[in-house]
């Protein structure tokens, strides 16, 4: 289980590394780092895993939490961002949370 849940974060880092929701090529600087001080590699993860994870208010995440928990936050982040994308003030822009 831990493995999958770390596969999962560590995919989801590619994918907004991909599309600049992470930075300046944060998470390949991260890995670079990590490869020349491995025993720093595991903290310097945990730290920007569980940034990400608070950013988004789901600092409980983790391993242990039910697929349906999973998808009934993310439905619901979905609708809150549908709504403000649909909403007639336009204030649903690509860089809201």
């Amino acid at each position: 289980m831990r493995v999958a849940h770390f596969s999962q974060q560590v995919l989801f880092c590619l994918f907004a590394e991909d599309i600049a929701l992470l930075p300046g090529q944060l998470f390949a600087k991260l890995l670079q780092a990590g490869l020349r001080s491995p025993a720093d590699a595991r903290t310097m993860l945990e730290s920007l895993f569980g940034a990400m994870a608070a950013a988004y208010g789901w600092a409980d995440y983790g391993p242990e939490m039910p697929d349906d928990e999973i998808l009934s936050r993310l439905l619901a982040l979905n609708l809150e961002r549908a709504a403000r994308v649909a909403a007639p003030d336009g204030r649903g822009g690509s860089n809201d949370r």
